[in-house]
């Protein structure tokens, strides 16, 4: 014969041909469903690149509209070279300290640097929410730190893992920059500063010119020109413009899909 014993609120006892203890499900605390886990977006930086030793002013702005942030909370931070973070900035959205508007969920700081070594710079966003004992962290959006040079032309920024070597002995003949990617069959982007004019830049006798377009560029006229190497039947896509007394020529690729990185490395130098 089997025997129910009660030995508690919400648990049972069966004796018999076995034992089985089954628990009653708690009651719900509260009404609703549970709070969603807030999550903030990777902040916008202006300006996304910098050259090293050049103080430069950068203005962070990230959009937090979750009703439980705690707007006073908010920091910018910077990761270090280990891992950890330094908190760099307040972000506000009292219409003070770079913020344009008040009360828009758009939180801005702004943070000076001179930065001394190229690289990258990776900021992230910090921030409380009520009803979460940890505050929450946004993913990183990365500044580009530049190199420079001084030349004849004046002062030329290049990416951090590109190359600078001399034309030849003579500094007045110009400057190359590469990315490293350049080989026999024209794979990379380079970037010579050559004291020549445009005109004996222009035409290399030993190619076969395919199209030769013109493009302005943030105020600078550009000839974008392709080629063919009758040998090997390569394809080369260069970009000339003339500024002051020599030429920049940006170029050395085998593929057309190298275009659109060299007028993004155009853009970013001339700007």
């Amino acid at each position: 014969m089997r025997k129910l014993l009660l030995i508690g609120a919400g648990t049972i006892i069966l004796i018999g041909s076995g034992l089985w203890v089954l628990q009653a499900t708690p009651a719900p605390q509260g009404k609703g469903p549970p709070p969603s886990d807030p999550a903030i977006p990777a902040p916008s930086v202006n300006p996304n690149l910098v050259t090293v030793n050049t103080p430069a002013t950068l203005t962070a702005t990230v959009s937090i509209t979750d009703p439980t942030l705690n707007p006073s909370s908010v920091e910018l931070l910077r990761v270090n070279v280990d891992g950890s973070t330094s908190v760099v900035a307040s972000m506000r959205d009292d219409g003070r300290g770079g913020d344009q508007k008040p009360g828009d969920k758009n939180f801005t700081a702004t943070l000076t640097i001179d930065e001394h070594v190229a690289g990258q710079i990776q900021l992230e966003v910090l921030a409380a929410f009520k009803g979460f004992l940890e505050p929450r962290l946004s993913s990183t959006i990365a500044v580009d730190v530049w190199n420079s040079t001084t030349t004849l032309f004046g002062t030329v920024p290049y990416p951090a893992t590109w190359i600078l070597e001399p034309l030849s002995n003579t500094p007045s003949d110009g400057i190359y920059l590469t990315d490293g990617l350049e080989d026999e069959s024209g794979h990379g982007i380079s970037v010579a500063l050559i004291n020549k004019p445009l005109s004996s830049i222009l035409v290399d006798p030993t190619h076969v010119l395919i199209t030769q377009a013109s493009q302005t560029i943030n105020g600078r006229q550009w000839i974008f020109v392709s080629a063919e190497e009758p040998v090997s039947g390569l394809r080369f896509y260069h970009a000339f413009t003339q500024i002051a007394a020599g030429v920049v020529v940006i170029g050395g690729n085998d593929s057309p899909t190298n275009k659109s990185i060299v007028d993004t490395i155009v853009s970013l130098m001339f700007r």
